[in-house]
């Protein structure tokens, strides 16, 4: 607990309190140690007072401190004679000054002690500060802490022993604080120590007697004086804090007030907020400069030199991609503007929006208190001259609160502004050092530097716009780019339902899939931002109804159905009373006739004519990725090995007791194995092979819960297939009648009459998915696993449950499928889709003139020598 100064009471408020400082320090580049750094370090503090202030006795100062590296050998000195403890090296013991109450600091200590012990750290012992209160003022005497200085230590390597004294500082200030007693760490380092006080910069060398001693050596000393524009400071408030001093950060950012440093030729480097703080001799000053506008300077005391600006920031940005991760993840509003589909109807909706703002005539301004004074005096310069308008001869409207009109909200409020406690700035003036650059978004951890730090959206103002707000409102969650819709045809079950999947889909960000009935061009080719029809899968089946060139071209994925789970070996049939004019124009077809897919494709016998298909469809659509299903059974994982050499970039691996619009009970009971079996042998296989970076796997058929999203990615899936559990969302009653065109929801029916009955609507799907993803994230947490990402593969979060009730599944011996891949192969890569599927089409086409360029030179190149 710190002293707190007076509550908010009558027009004073402590939120309003503000500081200013005089900061300075004195080191030794060469890092040697002497108490003549203490005493440069003095003279500094002494000649800044003007920089602090005094209490209302005159007596008692804001404050002032100084932080000064660790003095080993006076600290052994003094706890060798006083407490007849030997320390340990210097770097393997911490301390820190404590401000505690006098009559209560026992306990403290003990609890302190506790802690430290719980944290693998033991306090070597406490020592009473020796300070002298006869030169501070009343108000300082009468608030005066208990001062106690812990030395801690631990049986710990150097980086973790540092660890561990910090989480046992932050675990220390907020567990240990009780209500009515003092306690407040100035700080606890293994490497430097903070003296500070309520005291001028004159009474600080007097106070604490440590400083005075010519044993107290330091290479580092950092001073600060405190002035407070209240007069409510107290011990705590002083600085240093326990690293680092601070004062003027707008000053020193504008260049307003610079630190100027002085370097001499006995390696001693002076930096004060002020000059003629520090005597020297000009004969030995070898550098003189100043702290420039947005600088840095580096005092390397382990390398013994100086690293200015240029090299510093070089070093930072060189550490990592940082160009990179801004030229990738910091998003604008025009990519915003550009990522979003732009149709008729959302140019009308700003148009509109447009002509309302600037419609000064429109009644309805009246509406919304805007008066005849507002534009013509402020709306309309503005307006026209791009700038604030002018006035003069003062305000002689009353008060908003006091008006008999109905001001506009903003008129209730007024500007802050600065003065003396910080300086006004020009903002237009001084575009150098002023930005009004808005990023908004959630930040990542500063403590782990990444791409994720700059995932945010940077407005070049904090204004947005009405366009801007659609815009936002339209883009698509990149969350759900994990989840698709199953493959059902136009056909097999209605359009409406067809078409609701579709929306609801990409609204979430995920993919909705043709199935092999085809798709009519209408919905692809006029996007509606909002009820958005289009199928990012394109399905190829055996049948071919409905693949042409433009269907082809306007697909994210284009998927070659080898296999379904329902019927593996099988084709399939729609009967000729579900084959509408809409579908059969839709086909590519005759309406009322039925249409068969046959089991094999027949241009495929073979691996090398999937491969060749591949190609083909690659060379139709270079910016899809080309995707196979198969079906799980004995063996998938070689067939899957296979397909990735052909060039796919997606596998699907589909479940057994997966749905479907018409098969034969001997193909849905005796064919095809569950998902979990294909895809753990489809992963393992791919993994040993080294070819699971180049493919995204899919899992399919019967997933419907966040539990069985879980297995499937703990398994080795990077994607997960819906259709069942969609469909009930759409109000599918499971009356198993999909194949008798009597749905009496109308979703698997063609009838009319049957149609008109369905109730479903985008937003059930879409409601579905966020409670699936939420208890994603549930079961997520109880793994301890933040990325899903970190999820895949990870077999060894899975164990067989022991108290299961049926003797069958007892004795089942599962080894086999939790076996994890990376240990059958370590150091592969195993992120699905992280190595690029580069199809010698690309490199071909890319040959042309008019080719967009959307293969990069090496991989052509690397393609070329292979």
């Amino acid at each position: 607990m710190e002293w707190e100064g007076p509550s908010k009471q009558g027009l004073y408020d402590p939120q309003n309190e503000h500081e200013a400082c005089g900061v300075g320090f004195v080191v030794a580049i060469d890092g040697k140690r002497s108490h003549k750094i203490v005493r440069d370090a003095e003279v500094l503090a002494k000649r800044m007072e003007h920089r602090g202030a005094c209490a209302c006795d005159n007596d008692t100062g804001d404050g002032a401190g100084v932080l000064t590296a660790i003095p080993h050998q006076y600290y052994c000195a003094q706890l060798r004679d006083s407490h007849q403890i030997d320390l340990p090296d210097f770097g393997r013991y911490a301390t820190g000054i404590f401000f505690l109450d006098k009559l209560h600091h026992q306990d403290i200590e003990k609890r302190f002690q506790e802690l430290s012990e719980s944290l693998g750290l033991r306090v070597l012992c406490w020592r009473t500060v020796p300070t002298n209160n006869s030169t501070i003022g009343q108000v300082a005497r009468n608030s005066e802490p208990f001062m106690r200085q812990v030395f801690v230590t631990g049986d710990l390597e150097d980086e973790k022993l540092a660890r561990q004294v910090f989480v046992l500082r932050k675990r220390a200030s907020h567990e240990l604080v009780v209500p009515g007693a003092r306690f407040y760490i100035c700080s606890l380092s293994l490497k430097t120590v903070v003296y500070k006080g309520l005291l001028t910069s004159n009474q600080l060398w007097e106070y604490f007697k440590d400083l005075s001693n010519p044993a107290f050596t330091t290479y580092l000393a950092l001073v600060h004086t405190r002035f407070s524009t209240n007069t409510f400071p107290s011990w705590e408030r002083a600085h240093p804090l326990s690293l680092f001093i601070i004062s003027g950060a707008i000053l020193d950012r504008n260049g307003l007030r610079p630190s100027r440093f002085y370097v001499t030729n006995e390696n001693i480097l002076v930096m004060a907020s002020e000059v003629g703080v520090y005597d020297v001799n000009p004969e030995k000053v070898i550098l003189k400069s100043r702290l420039k506008p947005g600088r840095m300077l580096l005092v390397d005391t382990e390398d013994k030199r100086i690293i200015q600006d240029v090299e510093l920031k070089l070093h930072i940005a060189r550490s990592r991609p940082h160009s990179e991760w801004l030229k990738e993840q910091m998003i604008t509003m025009e990519d915003i503007h550009k990522s979003v589909s732009e149709s008729n109807s959302a140019a009308v909706e700003n148009s509109s929006a447009q002509s309302a703002i600037s419609g000064l005539s429109d009644k309805r301004l009246a509406l919304f208190g805007y008066t005849i004074e507002s534009i013509n005096m402020l709306l309309l310069p503005m307006i026209q001259d791009k700038k604030e308008a002018l006035g003069s001869m003062g305000n002689d409207a009353p008060l908003a609160c006091l008006s008999q009109f109905q001001p506009l909200p903003y008129e209730y409020f007024k500007q802050l502004f600065a003065q003396v406690t910080n300086p006004p700035i020009d903002p237009f003036r001084e575009k150098i050092v002023m930005s009004l650059l808005c990023p908004i978004g959630p930040t990542a951890n500063i403590l782990e530097p990444s791409a994720a730090f700059v995932h945010r959206l940077f407005l070049q103002q904090p204004v947005l716009t009405l366009p801007d707000l659609a815009a936002l409102i339209r883009t698509r969650h990149r969350g759900w780019t994990v989840t698709t819709a199953g493959a059902m045809s136009f056909g097999s079950i209605s359009l409406e339902a067809h078409t609701s999947l579709a929306i609801a889909m990409n609204r979430i960000g995920g993919k909705s899939n043709t199935g092999e009935g085809g798709e009519n061009a209408d919905r692809y080719l006029n996007q509606d931002p909002d009820y958005n029809k289009r199928s990012a899968i394109k399905q190829v089946a055996s049948g071919r109804f409905g693949v042409t060139a433009s269907y082809l071209a306007h697909a994210d994925d284009l998927q070659i159905k080898m296999a379904q789970g329902a019927k593996p070996g099988e084709g399939g049939e729609l009967p000729g009373y579900k084959v509408t004019e809409d579908i059969a124009r839709t086909r590519c077809s005759v309406a009322g006739v039925g249409l068969i897919s046959p089991p094999p494709h027949h241009d495929i016998y073979s691996i090398e004519d999937l491969a060749e298909l591949i190609y083909d469809l690659k060379c139709a659509n270079p910016r899809a990725r080309v995707s196979v299903k198969l079906v799980s059974e004995v063996g998938v994982g070689v067939v899957a090995s296979g397909v990735a050499k052909g060039k796919a970039e997606h596998i699907v691996i589909s479940g057994h007791d997966g749905g479907t619009g018409a098969s034969s009970w001997t193909g849905i009971k005796c064919a095809g194995l569950p998902w979990e079996l294909g895809i753990a042998e489809t992963h393992q296989v791919l993994v040993l092979n080294d070819l699971r970076s180049r493919v995204v796997v899919q899992a399919d058929g019967q997933i419907r819960t966040g539990f069985d999203v879980m297995v499937a990615a703990l398994l080795g899936a990077d994607e997960f297939g819906f259709s069942t559990a969609p469909l009930i969302a759409l109000g599918c009653t499971m009356m198993r009648k999909c194949h008798l065109n009597t749905c009496p929801v109308g979703i698997a029916t063609q009838d009319p009459v049957l149609r008109k009955k369905f109730a479903g609507k985008p937003e059930h799907v879409v409601n579905y998915f966020f409670m699936l993803a939420e208890e994603i994230r549930q079961h997520m947490a109880e793994v301890g696993v933040r990325r899903f990402q970190d999820l895949i593969g990870r077999t060894d979060l899975l164990k067989v449950r022991e108290n299961n009730d049926n003797p069958k599944a007892r004795m089942l011996n599962l080894s086999l499928i939790l076996k994890n891949a990376l240990h059958m192969r370590p150091g592969v890569n195993i992120v699905g889709g992280s190595k690029s599927q580069v199809s010698a089409c690309l490199y071909v086409l890319s040959s042309y003139p008019n080719y967009p360029d959307k293969v990069s030179l090496n991989q052509r190149e690397t393609l070329y020598k292979s």
